[in-house]
Order: C-alpha cells, then structure tokens, then sequence
C-alpha cells in the first residue's frame, strides 16, 4: 500500500533537509576518517585547555553569552556526574569485593542512583552559585591575548591536520 520510498526523500536535521544520499556519503571511510580526526581534535582541545580559556575564546569569537553559558554548566555538570557514578562504582565494589563487575541486574539501580544524586548535587551546587551572586547575563571575562609560543603551536597544530588530510 505504502510503496518503496524514493532516494531523494528529505530528512530534516539541525541544518535543515538532507538528501538519503547525502547521508549515504556519511558512511564511507573518508567520512570515518574525518569524525575520528574531529573527536582526537576536541579530546586533545579539551585535555589542553580549561574550561574557563575555552568560554573566554568562545566570548572574543562573538558566540552568544547564552550558549557559552549552555557549555560551561554541561562541561561541568558532566564531569560532577562521571564524579558520582565512580563513587557509586566504588561503594559497590566495596560492599561485593568478590565480584570484578557489576552484574546487569544491578544496571538499573545504580544508573538511577548515579542520576539522582547528581541531580542533587547540582541543585546545591546552583544554590552556591547563588549565594556567590551568579548572574547569567553579566558578561563573561576576555579572552587573554596568545603568545608566540601558542601562536607557534596552533600554526604546527594546523600544519600536521593538513598533512593528516593530504596523506590519509
């Protein structure tokens, strides 16, 4: 009744309509290439630089405070829950010593619990910020200029993906 679907159906993402075929070019190896060179590329950004350089250089780029802000509370919001879900795993492995992992029966609870109490520790977390008078729309703090040394860096930086580009 319905039929075969033709191949240059749309299908809506963030950056509008997208052909299939389109998405059928995501799947080659190219395109693996290039999604494994952005993850090492942001992993390495974000073992390099804090946070707090990262928003700054995200303020003198014009992106909007609101978003930077979006950024800044996932970052560390993120690491309070890998914070929590190593402490349960800790407990856990305290009360059951003989058992190396975590049973999937047990899955369930301790992802719950994990949410739970990041969820809390985030709300009093924003009630510290609170206390310390934390506005939203006050504008976040400049980015400090580059050395010549990180100048050199990035230039290297962008030198060796351009290789990894041309050779791979």
């Amino acid at each position: 009744e319905h039929g075969i679907l033709p191949i240059s159906m749309k299908v809506p993402t963030l950056a509008g309509a997208t052909s299939l075929a389109a998405l059928e070019e995501l799947s080659s190896p190219q395109a693996t290439k290039e999604a494994i060179a952005t993850v090492a590329t942001v992993t390495l950004l974000a073992a390099t630089t804090s946070i707090s350089n990262i928003s700054a250089a995200l303020s003198s780029l014009h992106v909007p405070c609101i978003i930077v802000l979006q950024i800044q509370l996932l970052f560390r919001y993120l690491l309070l829950s890998f914070e929590e879900a190593r402490t349960i795993t800790t407990a856990y492995h305290l009360r059951a010593p003989s058992s190396k992992k975590i049973p999937l029966r047990h899955w369930g609870a301790i992802i719950a619990r994990t949410f739970l109490r990041a969820a809390q520790r985030g709300d009093t977390i924003y009630l510290a910020m609170q206390c310390r008078l934390f506005d939203a729309r006050r504008p976040l703090p400049k980015a400090k200029r580059p050395t010549p040394r990180e100048w050199f860096a990035t230039i290297l930086f962008i030198a060796a993906l351009c290789g990894f580009r041309y050779f791979l």
